[in-house]
């Protein structure tokens, strides 16, 4: 009997997580090698929807829940695509990533029978835009090979090329060479009128394109159609996205930030002052420059009101930083973020500083406060009371 009970309780706890992992109820997911499922894909003649997911990602373990075993999704995506879902962080899952230029999670791609792209989208979404989605995905009209297809037959109005570009921003998709292409083709007229400004203004990112480069050569005339203000912020806006992927860089230069800091102020479309709470304080928390990082924290919770932020800059100090002024200075920016809007995440902050500052027995209280707290929220408590154990010891 007790075998009995035993193999019934490992029976439960399959069906339970059958049908996050595909299996069971819901999507159907090849579980084998990239070339095997594009071999199936060929011989049933059918596209490939391909689930590019990360072992750590939230959304993407909520699509695997609550989505993909939806009993619609189910029976369309079964019957329309093989079906696969890789780590992209493991295996197979790493060359795929580059294949196909997997930056974020999840990332869902529609692809033909071969493996080349139809569509793609990236983010969790609810069953009917999903199922959208995928109805999109099977359009040539709608879907991103499709819009592709007439961007490259070069017929296209600058109506067309917003969306066009507007659609590839949000697919996180690299367009800056469809966009070169695009301006090169423009004449003088075209390339400074009000529809292409728009195209510039929302899709122009990039200091080093050859589209910035015109539009450098372009600006006294475009500053007709537009002013001088607008065109000298939107240069000022690419040369600090310019500096903040320096700075996000994976192997950081110092000198090439500097050098390019020093050539963007020079030009006199950014100030040293636009830069020391943007790229510079990232650059101070990247190089563990702390006290120049404290020092403009502070400039910059003197206006923020925004609770996250607040928070987000008081545990940087509580993990990283052991001066005693930091410190205090970090339990005033948690407080205010607790006056702005009171949650035990916050409260939780507040006492691990008051602890750290040494102010044991009001830490011992607040994290009280912020268990309390949690339980009117429906918050997990487990954390809060193993941080109140090491308090109370």
């Amino acid at each position: 009997m007790k075998m009995l009970t035993q193999f019934l309780i490992v029976l439960l706890f399959f069906a339970v997580l059958a049908p996050v992992y595909g299996g069971g109820k819901g999507i159907r997911f090849e579980e084998t090698a990239w070339s095997a499922i594009k071999a199936k894909a060929i011989q049933e003649n059918k596209p490939i929807f391909f689930d590019a997911y990360a072992s750590w990602c939230g959304p993407c373990k909520w699509l695997a829940a609550n989505v993909f075993t939806d009993d619609k999704v189910a029976a369309f995506f079964n019957e329309k695509f093989i079906n696969v879902h890789f780590d992209m962080e493991k295996g197979e899952g790493l060359e795929l990533a580059k294949l196909y230029g997997v930056r974020v999670y999840p990332t869902l791609l529609f692809l033909t029978p071969q493996g080349e792209m139809m569509h793609r989208a990236a983010g969790s979404m609810p069953v009917e835009n999903f199922l959208e989605l995928a109805k999109t995905a099977l359009n040539p009209e709608k879907n991103l090979a499709g819009m592709m297809k007439k961007f490259n037959a070069g017929n296209t109005t600058s109506q067309f090329a917003y969306e066009y570009f507007s659609s590839l921003s949000n697919l996180y998709v690299d367009y800056k060479t469809d966009l070169d292409a695009y301006t090169s083709k423009l004449t003088k007229n075209d390339f400074c009128s009000k529809d292409n400004w728009n195209i510039l203004r929302d899709y122009l990112q990039d200091a080093e394109s050859a589209t910035f480069t015109r539009l450098m050569a372009e600006k006294d005339k475009l500053a007709q159609t537009l002013s001088k203000d607008t065109i000298d912020k939107k240069i000022a806006s690419i040369y600090i996205d310019q500096l903040m992927k320096s700075v996000r860089m994976r192997k950081f230069s110092q000198k090439t930030y500097d050098s390019l800091r020093a050539e963007y102020v020079k030009a006199g479309y950014v100030k040293d002052s636009d830069l020391e709470t943007t790229t510079d304080f990232i650059v101070a928390e990247k190089t563990k420059n702390w006290a120049v990082w404290t020092k403009t924290a502070a400039k910059i919770v003197a206006t923020c009101k925004e609770p996250g932020e607040l928070n987000r800059l008081a545990w940087t100090v509580f993990e990283k930083i052991d001066d005693k002024d930091a410190v205090l200075q970090a339990i005033e920016w948690s407080k205010k973020s607790i006056d702005i809007t009171e949650n035990s995440g916050l409260i939780d902050t507040y006492a691990n500083l008051l602890f750290k500052s040494g102010n044991k027995a009001e830490a011992i209280n607040q994290e009280k406060r912020a268990i309390a707290r949690a339980k009117l929220e429906g918050t997990p408590i487990e954390e809060m009371e193993e941080t109140l154990k090491q308090f109370q010891k």
